[in-house]
């Protein structure tokens, strides 16, 4: 009976202590839900909400709610006695987490809204894991969705790893976070995502950041600056469609002053100062690169300002197109807006480059105003090829000054370039051919390369293409290739003018034949530049020449000018040479100074021959008579002047000016 009596003892304590378990467990969980709820609410989440799963002595599984944007889902918490009498949770773990941020710009272009977030100080937790999260990212260009998993490891030196993968946008981004209290945190970053697009619509291509970071976290605001250098790298980035590659060895560091990123995650604009370095720099679509890049960036309040410096900008081209240069570039205006822009090259030989204009980022569209300031060359100063290796070889011994303004455009379609050229007194030789004397506006098709739109109009003092022409008036174009095209070439000599028939030419090849057309000269006009003693003449000329180009050399071979019809030449000096005066009378040298005083030609053929440069020779075929020798019997007369006729040719020079079209245009340059 005692035993009896024993065992109902032990089962009545049993139930007794059951019972008392399950009321001590009720009592636990409904102190956990309500202790940390409140605890949730009072830290600046009013909707949060912890509801307990299970509970046991030494461990809690609950489901919590922050608000709309962020749910933890399943915390599951180990505290055994021991652990939380030390006070720390010895492990905790978070599965099924839901995060969302918007960043899409509110109705005052601030991103979407958000919870209060204070400083986050070190938790008292041995180890933290995250499983099965996912981040929903709200952008402009559509919703995005990442997994999340992320481990804590507690104890004297802290750690933080995370993972975020996306499939849709490729995303693979990871950090370990080191805190090191009162909200500050050292981290290194790693990973990128495929297609910037889908967050920003404005931009597409794959974008990754590599480095070393830091931070703090107090007050609700999220402050980054990078340490030392945050390496940067893209794939096919186009931002309005225009693809963009970033310079190899492009390196993020901290600003001067202030923090790289202050981000407010409550809601509010962020502000981003970031001092950018790259080794190299190539323009897309042209070939042009800058060396020694630093851009010092600030977007703050929604207003972007961005100053850019390069030690050289240079052309890569094979010759180059201009020679290195220091760039000095500034963008300023409403961040997604339209920008102003101003820059400034400078380079030796006092070359200055003075540009303002604008750049639309929505659409990737801009223009741009562009002055190079006057320069003048020299024989013994400034020459072109300093300023273009690609000119050294096409034209030399320049002199004069030149001036360009400049336009800019792009956008979808690519880089235009045009404007307008300013020549005052020009001379330059470009292989065989030489000017002087050149004035005149031209209309630019593209600067880079260079080239004149055809029709272009200047004035030319002199054109020197084996047979000098002076005072005339030059229509042509330049192609990129270097090939001229003149469509009216005029000059006015002797009374009458020479002209060329339309022809092309190139500048690094020159080859082919020039054709000239001489109507109305003036013989004695002609024959006056000799400034022989007693040399009179009446009549006009008319007919071809040919000039030949081959390269340096240039040749005069078969000009033919004949008399338009009858006329006069007279030679009766009051002193005769010698070699016409010692003559005895009746032979050849009588008979010609006697033939020659008062001849009547009714025909005259004037032949040129030889190499421009040097000998000329010069004959005449004169078929005539004098009224006073031998009873006006026909004469025909054959002679031959051998001499430098470019000399004399160029004594007409003095006579030279400007159209007043040409000026006109000159001085309307600057308006």
């Amino acid at each position: 009976m005692k035993e009896e009596g024993g065992v109902r003892r032990l089962v009545a304590w049993l139930v007794i202590l059951a019972a008392g378990a399950g009321l001590v467990a009720a009592t636990w969980s409904d102190l956990l839900e309500g202790g940390a709820t409140l605890a949730l609410r009072r830290a600046g989440y009013p909707d949060a909400r912890v509801t307990v799963v299970r509970a046991g002595v030494d461990w809690t599984r609950a489901a919590v709610r922050l608000d709309e944007a962020l749910d933890l889902g399943i915390v599951t918490v180990l505290h055994p006695w021991r652990s939380l009498l030390d006070g720390h949770i010895e492990r905790v773990v978070v599965s099924g987490a839901a995060l969302t941020l918007d960043l899409t710009p509110g109705p005052d272009g601030d991103g979407g809204g958000a919870a209060e977030w204070g400083e986050i100080p070190v938790p008292p937790v041995g180890a933290l894991a995250v499983t099965g999260s996912r981040l929903t990212l709200i952008g402009a260009g559509g919703v995005q969705t990442l997994s999340v998993a992320m481990t804590y490891t507690g104890g004297p030196e802290p750690e933080l790893r995370a993972d975020l993968r996306g499939e849709e946008a490729g995303a693979d981004f990871g950090a370990v976070v080191r805190p090191l209290g009162d909200g500050r945190f050292t981290a290194t970053v790693a990973g990128g995502i495929d297609d910037v697009g889908r967050l920003a619509p404005a931009v597409a291509g794959r974008l990754r950041i590599d480095g070393p970071v830091s931070g703090r976290l107090a007050e609700g605001v999220l402050r980054l600056s990078p340490d030392g250098c945050l390496a940067v790298t893209a794939q096919g980035l186009a931002p309005a469609g225009e693809r963009t590659d970033l310079p190899e060895g492009l390196c993020l560091g901290a600003p001067a002053q202030g923090d790289a990123l202050v981000l407010p995650l409550a809601g509010g604009p962020p502000a981003v100062r970031l001092a950018a370095e790259a080794p190299r720099l190539t323009v897309p679509g042209q070939e042009l690169a800058l060396d020694g890049v630093r851009v010092d960036a600030t977007l703050e309040g929604g207003r972007l300002v961005a100053a850019l410096t390069a030690g050289r900008l240079r052309s890569t081209a094979a010759p180059a197109l201009f020679a290195p240069a220091a760039l000095t570039a500034r963008a300023e205006g409403p961040a997604g807006g339209a920008l102003a822009l101003s820059a400034t090259v400078q380079g030796g030989q006092g070359l200055r480059i003075d540009a303002t204009g604008r750049h639309d980022v929505a659409s990737g569209e801009g223009r741009a105003e562009l002055r190079l300031r006057p320069v003048t060359f020299s024989p013994a100063g400034a020459q072109p090829g300093a300023l273009s290796p690609r000119l050294s070889g096409l034209v030399g011994a320049v002199a004069g000054t030149v001036a360009v303004r400049g336009d800019l455009a792009w956008g979808a379609k690519g880089l235009t370039t045009g404007g307008r050229l300013l020549l005052t007194d020009l001379a330059a030789t470009a292989g065989p051919v030489a000017v002087a004397g050149v004035n005149g506006v031209l209309r630019l098709a593209s600067l880079l390369p260079p080239a004149v739109a055809p029709g272009q109009e200047v004035a030319v003092k002199l054109l020197d293409v084996g047979l000098p022409l002076t005072d005339g008036v030059l229509r042509f174009g330049l192609d990129s290739a270097g090939v001229i095209g003149v469509e009216r070439a005029e000059w006015r000599w002797a009374g009458g003018r020479v002209s060329a028939r339309p022809f092309r030419l190139s500048l690094a090849d020159p080859h082919g034949v020039l054709e000239l057309e001489a109507a109305g000269l003036d013989l004695g006009a002609v024959l006056d530049l000799v400034e022989l003693e007693g040399l009179a003449a009446t009549g006009r000329l008319s007919g071809t020449i040919p000039v030949w180009l081959a390269g340096t050399a240039v040749r005069i071979a078969g000009a033919e000018l004949a008399a338009e019809g009858g006329g006069t030449l007279r030679y009766d000096p009051a002193t005769p040479p010698d070699f016409l005066r010692d003559g005895d009378a009746g032979s050849p040298t009588a008979l010609l100074m006697g033939a020659l005083t008062d001849f009547r030609y009714d025909s005259l053929t004037m032949t040129i021959n030889g190499l421009a440069g040097g000998e000329l020779t010069v004959g005449l075929a004169i078929r005539g008579s004098n009224p006073g020798f031998y009873d006006g019997y026909p004469v025909a007369l054959n002679l031959k002047v051998s001499g430098a006729l470019d000399r004399i040719l160029r004594q007409s020079l003095d006579a030279y000016r400007i159209p007043d079209a040409v000026r006109d245009r000159m001085l309307q340059f600057d308006q």
